[in-house]
């Protein structure tokens, strides 16, 4: 008895999260069960896995089972990155490279503009329509800055 009763103790002291598991969450990413694969997931993700954290930057990125939001993945494949795992990092690397790629055409397509205000509805325009949002007027004003 002594020893479930410290089994117990040490299971409930403890900062793991026992009902977290990142091969169910897996296996029901694979079935398309993507409320269990978060479900899974975020704990670990929160707790410093850089499996987990990548996991879940892929499905914000690719709008599995949450609504698609690039400024969330991000922020999941930063903090994969930060501990060396190699997928987030590459994902991060090909992120910038499109956002790089975005602001260049956006910046082509608003020099046909007639007007400032034309040229920034035109570039709002061409990054929403590639998944990209201000998130305040001061960055659409700093995104049109960029292109001028």
């Amino acid at each position: 008895m002594r020893h479930i009763l410290f089994f117990l103790l040490i299971v409930m002291l403890s900062p793991i999260s026992w009902g977290a598991d990142y091969g169910k969450g897996y296996s029901a990413y694979q079935k398309r069960d993507y409320a269990t694969a978060l479900r899974e997931w975020t704990p670990l993700a929160e707790q410093g896995d850089p499996v987990a954290q990548h996991a879940l930057g892929w499905m914000y990125a690719n709008g599995k089972g949450v609504e698609k939001n690039l400024t969330e993945a991000m922020k999941w494949y930063r903090k994969a990155a930060e501990q060396g795992n190699e997928n987030a990092l590459n994902n991060l690397n090909e992120k910038r490279d499109f956002e790089l790629n975005t602001r260049l055409r956006c910046a082509d397509a608003s020099r046909t503009a007639q007007t400032e205000y034309a040229a920034q509805q035109v570039i709002k325009a061409c990054l929403a329509k590639s998944g990209f949002e201000a998130e305040s007027e001061s960055e659409s004003d700093c995104w049109f800055n960029w292109f001028n």
